[in-house]
């Protein structure tokens, strides 16, 4: 859900970690030496034993510190990496990557995670619209969440309705859950921000973290305020970073789709030579990753991107073409932005269906290129192949509901009404045993109204 961060030495907890030692002690000098020990030499030995005591005890304590502090981490990361994470999970992962960091707080990859963890709880909670933007909280400290007693903050998320919390709901909890489902979502990205610049702080050397503070402030920009303060803030972080590493690629990209998204934005702002000033940046940039490393294919699909928005439909389709022959899945992470983008171009979108079509017949149980297909048949204006499509694509998987979802309103588009009240029928028991908590009144009002018209109602 919400954007990923990442950190390429971070993987899997510490690695490398030195453990401590217990340095041996000389002997004693005078044994050393053939003579007689002196009188004194028990008290010497009593101290001397003290002291190796005190010494394996805290090494010991330090040890078993980072131990746990590893456990915590990974903990934290069984419920925050989880593709299918939702809030409840999120917010234990936060409270097991807290504590991490109380046990260990030099360590800044933890911080890294407790930043992602924080702005894909705000990723969630966006889509509750009941739950305000806010303002930002430019005095946030991490402190106010790392006062945070690991095992009272577990149940306090497992005993309550977290989905349906609303700011304010828990007055005076000090728990980081609470605080955090107690703030505006702009606030809880304040402390998200923090805790990135702190591993930042910590690892000024690590070129991940000035791309993972580019990627904050471009989500903050796309997901919730569309404040351009934020895209420059995104750009002069990714600017950082290709200093840091001026021959990574990925981050070049990004550096290059944030200014191409500054571009976008000016020139919705009818501010068209400035938006030409930042095109012409953003070319250069992927001219530069291209010639760093030419089989990199996600350049190719950025500079296809990049002519869409300069108006160019016609060679940007062309590349999306392009880059589906060589591999029909190269679009899927903005398949369906591309094809909002395409909105009111049927034979552009036609182009694109033709391509997947090629792909689906080397590859016809591929259900991804079956709904790729009925979504741009669908926007081209073509129901019945959309719904040929859409048809193929619940033959291949019976309990996705989006494709269930998306062939009934087609079939309806068509006058099939017969039809789409047995697939919302079909829907509707599926939302049930997938998701009993779901509302089905919505389906129940179709499935009657379908009828009534199938019927001749």
């Amino acid at each position: 859900r919400g954007a990923a961060l990442v950190c390429g030495a971070c993987r899997g907890g510490r690695r490398g970690r030195k453990r401590g030692a217990v340095a041996r002690g000389a002997p004693p000098r005078g044994a050393a030496a053939g003579r007689p020990a002196r009188d004194g030499s028990g008290l010497s030995w009593l101290i001397a034993g003290m002291v190796l005591a005190v010494a394996l005890a805290l090494v010991w304590f330090v040890n078993i510190e980072n131990v746990y502090a590893d456990m915590r981490f990974q903990q934290g990361q069984v419920y925050g990496d989880n593709p299918r994470a939702d809030l409840t999970d999120q917010l234990l992962a936060l409270n097991y990557y807290l504590d991490a960091i109380n046990k260990e707080p030099g360590q800044d990859f933890y911080y890294l995670n407790l930043g992602r963890t924080l702005m894909s709880i705000v990723d969630i909670r966006r889509q509750n619209p009941k739950i305000p933007l806010g303002e930002p909280k430019p005095d946030a400290r991490l402190e106010d969440l790392l006062a945070n007693d690991l095992w009272a903050a577990q149940e306090f998320v497992l005993r309550t309705q977290v989905d349906e919390a609303l700011p304010g709901a828990f007055p005076g909890s000090d728990l980081a859950p609470a605080r955090v489902l107690n703030q505006p979502l702009q606030e809880t990205m304040s402390y998200a921000e923090t805790a990135l610049k702190r591993a930042r702080e910590l690892n000024p050397l690590n070129k991940d973290h000035y791309a993972n503070l580019a990627r904050l402030h471009s989500f903050w920009f796309s997901r919730l305020t569309r404040d351009p303060e934020h895209l420059r803030q995104a750009i002069n972080w990714y600017e950082q970073g290709t200093t840091i590493a001026p021959q990574d690629v990925t981050i070049l990209n990004e550096y290059a789709g944030a200014v191409a998204l500054m571009g976008s934005y000016l020139e919705s702002q009818k501010d068209a030579a400035a938006a030409q000033t930042y095109y012409d940046q953003a070319d250069a940039l992927l001219k530069r990753s291209a010639a760093l490393d030419p089989r990199y294919s996600d350049t190719p699909l950025r500079q296809a991107d990049l002519l869409r928005l300069r108006g160019r439909t016609d060679d940007a389709v062309s590349g999306y073409v392009a880059l589906i022959g060589q591999n029909p899945h190269a679009l899927d992470p903005q398949i369906g932005g591309i094809i909002e983008a395409l909105r009111g171009q049927p034979e552009q979108l036609r182009r694109l269906r033709d391509a997947y079509d090629a792909a689906l017949a080397k590859k016809p149980d591929d259900p991804a290129l079956q709904s790729y297909v009925g979504m741009l048949s669908a926007r081209a204006g073509d129901l019945p192949a959309a719904a040929q499509a859409f048809s193929r694509q619940i033959a291949l998987q019976p309990s996705n509901l989006e494709a269930r979802r998306n062939y009934m309103l087609v079939l309806s588009d068509t006058g099939q009404y017969a039809q789409a009240a047995d697939q919302a029928q079909q829907l509707r028991a599926l939302v049930q045993q997938s998701q009993p908590d779901q509302s089905v009144a919505e389906l129940d009002r179709l499935i009657e109204l379908f009828r009534a018209r199938a019927g001749g109602g």
